[in-house]
């Protein structure tokens, strides 16, 4: 005798989409029947076995004076039982089965290469996806939109794939793992970058710094090490690390320079800080002897257009303080010394900038800066929910000045700006904007209250809601101007940085000022990890003569 036992299940495509992941219909399906063919089997001969067994107990002799119909019976209400429980089990089963298989899938891990460390991290170009459908790792730093939500990424891109990849090779728990097998004595074979920062006063600089040094360790194959401050650049009275640990930390992923250097007896870093030093040793093709295990990443030998002798500077928005594509690898092969290793950096460079200059140096920033959770509590009231193309147009505006006589008041250009970037959205008939009238949300930061207060006069005028915090001024006295984010300098510029990064429709900024580039490369990286767009935020930059210009649109 032998039962087959049947059960409606979903398909496999409402289970992807139920979990958020994009489906191979045809593979899925045939992993999904395979399973609970194997499963069914497996129930059919528990069940075999169980009614023959009953029927072996029907067929001993009986010693009793029951008649054969009571026997009858009473095996008949036995197999119906079995029959029950075995289907229960059946049900049991495949839902854990399920669920399961369901969790492993979402854990599964990208597919990249990743040879021995002497080798360095390569990722091929061939046939190279541009994501892969699972969720993404939050970055270590919590953006404002994350810690509202909590929401999980859907997606993990190519970027995000080769810092990952970075950090499983040069992270503080592999370094850590190392020193217990290894006797510190004996030193390490690895090669530093030491990366430092400063805060909270010209943050746009000296985290760039760090997203530098973290680039260039990614492309030489070193390991990245944090440091606060150096001897030579270091500002006290407005740098002081008491007060930057208030406001922000570096990621737990991020070895210490000062832990590292005393457990294996670093030497002193080779610093190449200084322009004489670039142009004296930019004929050689090399900066840093390839058996000196430490170098001082800084920002000025970052300017590749100083290293090449290049008239102008590169062509990036912010000027000397970003490296594109195709300088970023010609810069790090000429400091580092690629020669017998080029095919690492160059099939990294192209993964690493496919989504952009934007995407690349927010990704950096939000995987190293993690802000403090007092500062981030400090904005929640100005956390837009839902930050969907189809309820609003959520335009950022930094509004930056030069020099303590000009007291912002006039925002004609600021103006323009958010004129053209409108205009634009109003003409994209195929665009999500497009399809109705969205709310226009104007989120502004700027170093002077008189710009505040007249954007909030012509935005509102506009049809705009105009949105700023609520500041009380930290910096006071006749030089309050002097300082980068004005009066509101400090802590205050953090708590503008994560407000602003919530515009997707357009950010309005002063030419090549790198703090603009803080919120604007945080703001095109959060919104295309989170799926609210998939392009770089539309932008224009005001210069500081002649008409603004327009990118993205």
């Amino acid at each position: 005798m032998k039962m087959h036992v049947t059960r409606m299940r979903s398909t496999s495509k409402e289970t992807c989409l139920a979990y958020g992941r994009e489906c191979n219909d045809d593979e899925e399906q045939e992993e999904e029947e395979e399973e609970e063919g194997r499963r069914e089997r497996i129930i059919e001969t528990e069940m075999e076995t169980l009614i023959s067994a009953t029927l072996a107990v029907g067929r001993k002799k009986d010693t009793t004076d029951h008649s054969r119909r009571e026997r009858r019976m009473r095996l008949q209400r036995l197999t119906l039982v079995t029959l029950m429980v075995s289907l229960f089990l059946l049900g049991s089963l495949g839902s854990m089965t399920t669920t399961r298989w369901q969790w492993t899938r979402r854990q599964s891990v990208p597919v990249v290469s990743s040879p021995h460390m002497d080798n360095g991290l390569e990722v091929s170009t061939a046939d190279k996806p541009s994501m892969v459908d699972i969720p993404a790792p939050m970055p270590e730093s919590t953006t404002v939109v994350a810690e509202a939500k909590a929401k999980p990424k859907a997606r993990h891109w190519l970027p995000e794939q080769v810092l990952e990849q970075y950090k499983a090779q040069h992270s503080v728990d592999v370094l850590r793992s190392e020193a217990v097998t290894q006797d510190p004595a004996l030193g390490t074979e690895r090669k530093f970058i030491v990366g430092h920062y400063y805060c909270p006063d010209r943050a746009g600089n000296f985290l760039h710094d760090f997203a530098d040094a973290l680039l260039m360790a990614m492309l030489s194959n070193r390991t990245l090490v944090w440091k606060f401050a150096d001897d030579q650049n270091y500002s006290p009275a407005t740098n002081r690390k008491a007060d930057c640990d208030k406001i922000m930390e570096m990621a737990s992923w991020i070895p210490a320079w000062d832990e590292w250097r005393a457990r294996y007896r670093l030497p002193e870093p080779l610093i190449i800080t200084s322009r004489k030093y670039v142009k004296q040793y930019s004929g050689e093709g090399r900066f840093v002897p390839r058996d000196h295990s430490v170098v001082y990443s800084n920002h000025p030998v970052l300017r590749p257009h100083l290293i090449h002798h290049l008239s102008d500077p590169t062509e990036i928005w912010l000027g000397d303080v970003l490296l594109e594509q195709e300088r970023a690898y010609t810069f790090a092969s000429q400091l580092f010394g690629f020669e017998n290793s080029s095919s690492y950096a160059k099939n990294m460079v192209p993964s690493l900038y496919e989504k952009g200059n934007a995407f690349l140096y927010g990704m950096l920033l939000r995987h190293s800066v993690v802000f403090k959770q007092d500062l981030i509590n400090s904005i929640q009231p100005y956390v837009i929910e839902d930050r969907s193309p189809q309820k609003h147009q959520i335009i950022g505006i930094h509004s930056r000045h030069v020099g303590a006589t000009n007291d912002g008041s006039h925002v004609d250009k600021e103006m323009t700006c958010l004129d053209g970037i409108l205009e634009f959205h109003s003409r994209q008939i195929q665009h999500p904007w497009s399809e109705s009238v969205r709310h226009c949300t104007l989120l502004v930061m700027s170093d002077r209250s008189a710009t505040l207060d007249a954007i909030k006069v012509q935005g509102t005028q506009r049809n705009c809601s105009v949105v700023f915090l609520d500041h009380q001024e930290e910096t006071s006295g006749a030089n309050k101007y002097d300082m980068e984010h004005g009066p509101f300098a400090g802590a205050g510029f953090f708590r503008d940085w994560m407000m602003v990064a919530q515009a997707q429709a357009g950010f309005i900024h002063f030419h090549e000022r790198s703090s603009s580039a803080l919120v604007y490369e945080s703001s095109t990286y959060d919104n295309i990890v989170d799926g609210i767009i998939d392009s770089p935020v539309p932008r224009c930059s005001i210069p500081k003569r002649g008409e603004p210009t327009f990118f993205n649109m």
